[in-house]
């Protein structure tokens, strides 16, 4: 017996199965706003035949960088490993309000103003922060080592701290990080508040700088609790690269990036 692939039966199937698929993100997009932190963020996307040739890929996320969740505290076994994804025409902040349709538990987002507008406690992404120093020491004289250094190698010494810490449960890692990255924090905002009043503020240094200060209260926020990160790039490498696994040359679809790749 043959398949009827007549362009009824073919439309038909699609219709069933854009209904399915809508009803299995509606759920996810449920378990999701159920979780205590949820990570966000947002980039460009060029689209073809589109009134605006520039468009935005929200993305939000919830569970571990690892793909099997791994964790030892039984408490987090509950926070599940969910990646969304939400196409939209701008980067209005009503773009994560709706979204997250009232959602006030954490959420780990960059420096970009829009999530404010949520009720969410926002939690900044140290590999932001990070991404801002590398700029500057890009911009150091070459072969010279200077203050862009410094700030990297201290805020390398607190990855360090959440490499060792990783599969650690949650009370574990808020002890450790009490014990040994709130000593190096103070340590770093000393070292700002010194630095601000000496580096002009339209340098490399002096931007990177000044992005910290204002994000710092939203940068050691993920010191108050252990579910916490000190940072998400790891989501997109991972997502992304499922998403769009060929180059935009190859695949005619503009290759998302992200400015906390380094």
């Amino acid at each position: 017996m043959g398949i009827d692939l007549s362009r009824q039966t073919m439309a038909d199937w699609m219709i069933k199965s854009q209904l399915a698929l809508q009803i299995l993100y509606e759920r996810l997009r449920e378990i999701l706003l159920q979780q205590a932190v949820i990570q966000a963020d947002e980039t460009t996307l060029n689209v073809l035949k589109e009134e605006k040739t520039t468009c935005y890929m929200w993305l939000y996320c919830c569970g571990t960088d690892s793909p099997n969740n791994k964790v030892l505290d039984a408490e987090d076994l509950s926070m599940p490993n969910i990646v969304l994804y939400d196409y939209q025409a701008s980067r209005s902040g009503q773009c994560a309000v709706d979204f997250l349709a009232g959602y006030s538990g954490y959420l780990q987002v960059d420096g970009y103003q829009g999530y404010a507008k949520t009720p969410a406690t926002l939690v900044a992404c140290m590999a932001h922060m990070r991404r801002k120093f590398v700029e500057a020491q890009t911009a150091q004289a070459k072969g010279k080592t200077g203050k862009a250094n410094w700030a990297l190698n201290h805020i390398q010494k607190l990855y360090r701290i959440e490499t060792r810490i990783r599969d650690l449960s949650a009370p574990e890692k808020y002890r450790i990080r009490q014990q040994e990255a709130l000593p190096l924090l103070v340590a770093l905002k000393d070292w700002l508040d010194k630095s601000v009043d000496n580096i002009p503020q339209q340098t490399t240094l002096g931007k990177a700088i000044g992005y910290t200060l204002r994000q710092w209260p939203k940068l050691i926020r993920y010191l108050d609790d252990g579910k916490l990160s000190i940072g998400r790039v790891g989501m997109w490498r991972s997502s992304l690269k499922t998403l769009f696994p060929h180059p935009a040359h190859q695949t005619g679809r503009a290759l998302l990036t992200h400015p906390a790749f380094v």
